[in-house]
């Protein structure tokens, strides 16, 4: 995102959704949960289960988007950017964005697969 480098209270850097199960928004509102499973020798999938303020938003647990994995950022209050990639890597990487206050979600860089938003479409309408 132009204007925010890693030192902005509102990116989480990637290796830290590594570390942790969860990541929290700076203030609070966000939760990114990552379900982390080990595909081959030390290659590691975290898919991501989010929500706001306890509300259900985007739920990648499931059995069929177990191949989804995502790193977390925090570019603004109400919004978080998920970077989407899926194993193996037959597909090209994309992000989106979340805005929770209007319930909706956009494709910031790349192209969002139509399976990626008919999960995305359970909660959020696409802007």
């Amino acid at each position: 995102m132009p204007g925010l480098g890693i030192e902005s209270p509102w990116v989480i850097p990637p290796k830290e959704a590594h570390v942790s199960d969860e990541v929290f928004s700076p203030d609070g509102a966000f939760k990114v949960e990552f379900n982390s499973h080990e595909v081959r020798m030390s290659h590691w999938i975290d898919n991501p289960r989010v929500t706001f303020r306890d509300e259900l938003l985007l739920d990648l647990w499931v059995p069929a988007a177990s191949d989804w994995d995502a790193k977390a950022t925090f570019d603004a209050p109400g919004t978080v950017t998920l970077h989407l990639r899926k194993y193996p890597g037959t597909a090209p990487d994309f992000a989106i964005r979340i805005d929770a206050e209007t319930r909706t979600w956009k494709t910031l860089r790349g192209q969002c697969p139509e399976q990626m938003k008919r999960w995305l479409g359970k909660h959020l309408r696409e802007s």
